[in-house]
């Protein structure tokens, strides 16, 4: 029976939105208000916004506190708009039908959720957030580590109390490990860039299982990565590998990743 692994952070979080002077966008009912990270625009009432950018923060808080060394800030405001429901929303979303998706822009990020759907919509906006922070914070961080954790946190849960990443794949939230092609670690290892043909299915289910493997349930593991972003974080120019952290080639990281999917 395979394990159902997850990444377990406790910490106690206290992010309050601070209420602004409310406006109107297209009509009426909307509130503006601001949290630590996040400009914040809804539809919805005090206690449903609240809920949801809190998520957003104990988001922010994990990955911080995952990798202690290296800093997430973003040069932009990101601004999320929660709308009411689908229909509210359907004029402004991109082709239509979406709960939920990020618009990175040279002005600001743009997030969109719909409040009756935050199922749906959140995991979107997680997975394109981590992009941007990531982007923006560390230029580069190699392909397969901006999707392998972009996709660990589209599954992200969190209360007031204890924040879960990793989790088993929910639909389109998130990947399964096992059932997949998989592109191999030397091969992920030699991207520069995200393929874009046939392999790129194999290479976000290989992105996703190498991050998996370097971050749940091996603490050696788990410090070997964050040492490594801190090295990324610390020297822009460095070209240092996850390999020269774990002490083990591509091909003997590639045979301790399939073992550890099956």
């Amino acid at each position: 029976m395979a394990r159902a692994l997850t990444l377990v952070f406790v910490f106690l979080l206290v992010t309050a939105l601070v209420p602004c002077s409310s406006t109107a966008l297209s009509g009426v009912g909307w509130q503006r208000s601001q949290s630590e990270n996040f400009i914040v625009f809804s539809h919805l009432d005090e206690a449903a916004t609240t809920e949801i950018v809190l998520d957003l923060e104990r988001l922010r808080a994990v990955l911080e506190e995952m990798f202690p060394n290296a800093t997430f800030d973003s040069p932009l405001d990101t601004l999320i708009y929660i709308f009411e429901d689908a229909e509210s929303v359907e004029p402004y979303a991109l082709g239509g039908g979406q709960a939920g998706f990020f618009v990175p822009h040279r002005h600001a990020n743009f997030a969109v959720v719909v409040g009756s759907q935050p199922g749906e919509a959140l995991p979107v906006v997680y997975r394109q957030y981590l992009h941007d922070v990531v982007n923006n914070n560390l230029p580069q961080a190699p392909p397969w580590l901006r999707h392998g954790l972009a996709e660990i946190f589209s599954t992200f849960e969190a209360d007031g109390e204890t924040a879960r990443v990793a989790l088993a794949a929910r639909g389109e939230a998130g990947l399964s490990l096992e059932g997949s092609e998989r592109m191999p670690v030397g091969e992920l290892l030699s991207l520069e860039a995200v393929p874009g043909d046939a392999s790129v299915n194999a290479f976000t289910h290989g992105a996703w299982a190498l991050v998996h493997y370097l971050l749940i349930d091996d603490e050696a593991r788990f410090e070997a990565a964050r040492r490594w972003v801190g090295e990324l974080e610390r020297n822009p120019t460095s070209n240092a590998s996850i390999t020269d952290f774990l002490g083990a080639d591509a091909a003997a990281l590639d045979a301790s990743v399939a073992a550890y999917v099956a």
